[in-house]
């Protein structure tokens, strides 16, 4: 029963990490300003009060005044020296938080510092988490990235995964933590128990304090060594040919009653497809997170669950469009005078696309686009559409 249970801390954790890197997009509502103020420079005074939410993109943040409700931020640099009274949710580079943050704060970057406090709880995902000895965090920590120094205080559990995870600070909670190092400095106190998983040991400093149970999960245990692979291996190419056959019924289906539109969209793909991808990106990561917060204000619920069941079709056949687009661009790089039928094209395309996601890394990569520059152009071409 003990190691089922470390087997489950385990999978939560990743859980945890996946929840943390979902929560840390709720940057998005305000990235459709980013394409027009992405090089701004802002500046809020320290004797400024901002009233309502704030939604900005920009190059630089230095958040100096009083915020009374939540901050939405997309910016390179991010520094928060006055008070914000709600949360902050962010994406960028770098964010330093100096001053006083009275909610939670959400954020996906590369680096960010806490020399101040946060009221409530803490969800990032980062290459470095820095919270220096005099921060503070009120409740929760839950963070996913690649060093990780906590020296400072947290009110309540604190969830990581990380390559180098340290701790010199006070953790009135439970400390959770998947890393490959996990150092315990002198001035580390733990208030509840330290569960770690690693393949390798960690590290306790004397003078560190644990006040529960340490509980200790090598990784290596946590695998079964007569798994089947082969058999795992066929069960994906069937999935891939199912999904490869239903792909092509649907195109097929298309192209029998919409065949203009789909030359349109994928002519659409091919005539920017660095705007079209750059948009796409918005509008995947969005739409989620807008239907998240209509479900919020309740009356909201019917038109999010619409909007999302669209959402979701749109992203299916985003492959079908951009399969079209992908043989429109092989034919013209091949330099002929004629493009082939669009069955065939469909064929050909779906067929080289779903390859190419068999690929580790370049399948991603190809899927990403395909979803992103079919949804961007789908959008732009709405309004052509609903005329006709």
């Amino acid at each position: 029963m003990q190691f089922i249970n470390k087997i489950k801390r385990k999978t939560m954790l990743k859980k945890i990490s996946l929840l943390v890197m979902l929560m840390a997009l709720l940057v998005v509502p305000m990235t459709t300003q980013a394409k027009d103020s992405m090089d701004e420079n802002i500046f809020i005074p320290q004797d400024r009060v901002i009233e309502g939410n704030y939604f900005k993109a920009g190059n630089s943040f230095d958040l100096s005044g009083t915020m009374e409700k939540d901050v939405y931020v997309v910016g390179n640099i991010i520094t928060i020296d006055g008070t914000i009274k709600g949360d902050f949710i962010g994406a960028g580079n770098t964010l330093r938080i100096n001053g006083i943050v009275e909610g939670s704060v959400r954020f996906a970057g590369s680096n960010i510092i806490i020399n101040g406090e946060v009221g409530e709880n803490v969800m990032v995902v980062s290459n470095t988490l820095i919270m220096n000895n005099d921060s503070k965090v009120g409740w929760e920590l839950m963070a996913a990235g690649s060093m990780m120094e906590l020296n400072g205080d947290i009110g309540g559990d604190v969830k990581v995964a990380g390559a180098v995870v340290s701790v010199d600070g006070t953790i009135d909670g439970n400390l959770y933590t998947e890393s490959a190092q996990l150092s315990m400095k002198d001035e580390a106190d733990v208030t509840g128990t330290l569960s770690y998983l690693s393949e390798t040991d960690y590290s306790l400093i004397e003078g560190a304090v644990i006040g529960g149970e340490i509980s200790i999960v090598e990784a290596k245990y946590a695998q079964k060594a007569d798994f089947d692979f082969g058999q795992l291996k066929k069960v994906l190419m069937f999935v891939m040919l199912m999904s490869f056959l239903s792909a092509l019924l649907i195109a097929i289906l298309m192209a029998g009653f919409m065949p203009k539109r789909l030359h349109e969209v994928a002519d659409e793909i091919n005539s920017d497809f660095g705007r079209h991808f750059g948009l796409g990106l918005l509008f995947v990561i969005a739409t989620p997170i807008i239907c998240f917060l209509l479900m919020l204000t309740v009356i909201g619920i019917p038109l999010a669950v619409i909007v999302l069941v669209m959402y979701f079709v749109i992203l299916y056949l985003a492959k079908i469009f951009f399969s079209l687009a992908m043989m429109k661009m092989i034919l013209k790089w091949f330099k002929q005078k004629k493009e082939w039928h669009i069955m065939l094209m469909m064929l050909v395309g779906l067929l080289i696309f779903f390859i190419i996601r068999m690929i580790p890394i370049v399948g991603w990569v190809i899927g990403l686009l395909a979803s992103t520059t079919a949804f961007s152009a789908l959008m732009v071409m709405k309004k052509k559409f609903m005329v006709k």
